[in-house]
């Protein structure tokens, strides 16, 4: 049961890896003990404090975030070494005088894997409030624009396995689907994503069992993490 090995990895902080052939298992081992051995940040929290009139719409990729009136707060998985995990949460703003506001006061707290230390960094997020609609369709932030981007990607493929799942997709329109979802995922800089993508296309073409792959992929999209 793929969907169920994936969830047990997701609330425990693990890995998924899809293992083909058994010869590729000691490899699977290798790489974690090897991801063991970088870890410096454990057990990342994240408490987001929202001002009045501001409220949390959606945190992507997360499991059963706390969110209050006020209060946001969620758990990233472990980072390693050169690694980088990203996060993106979408918030409802009420309307403002134009002006400069603080929206955010995000807070990160994790455990040093080196010293043993608790470390606590705090950050503003702040925004401009304005009346030209020009000057707003011109402030995108690329990052988040991308951040945003994979997420629509993994949200695709589930679509798309969920379409093969029910038959109410052809082969010919899953490949379709997924030729779009790799083209964002490669524009999203998510290469290893994009071909597991085309793992996938390759399966649907021998008739193989497709499912396997797009999990272990819908699972590397929603933990955010990626090689820095």
């Amino acid at each position: 049961n793929e969907e169920l090995m994936a969830g047990i990895a997701r609330r425990s902080g693990g890995n998924y890896y899809y293992i083909q052939q058994p010869s590729l298992i000691p490899e699977v081992f290798r790489r974690e003990l090897e991801t063991l051995m970088t870890i410096t940040a454990k057990n990342v929290r994240v408490r987001l404090t929202l001002p009045r009139g501001v409220q949390t719409r959606y945190v992507y990729g997360v499991n059963s975030p706390k969110i209050s009136q006020r209060v946001v707060e969620f758990q990233l998985p472990d980072i390693e070494r050169g690694s980088v995990v990203s996060n993106l949460s979408e918030l409802d703003l009420d309307r403002r005088v134009p002006g400069t506001y603080r929206i955010v006061k995000a807070e990160v707290a994790y455990d040093d894997a080196v010293s043993g230390r608790t470390e606590v960094l705090q950050a503003d997020a702040v925004m401009e409030f304005i009346n030209d609609p020009a000057r707003v369709a011109a402030g995108k932030n690329a990052v988040v624009q991308r951040e945003l981007e994979v997420h629509i990607a993994s949200r695709n493929l589930e679509k798309t396995m969920m379409g093969m799942r029910t038959q109410q997709l052809t082969a010919m329109g899953a490949m379709n689907d997924l030729q779009k979802t790799r083209t964002m995922l490669m524009q999203a800089g998510r290469s290893t994503e994009a071909q597991q993508v085309t793992m996938a296309m390759e399966s649907i073409q021998r008739g193989g069992d497709v499912e396997k792959t797009l999990i272990g992929t819908i699972y590397h999209l929603d933990t955010g993490k990626t090689k820095g």
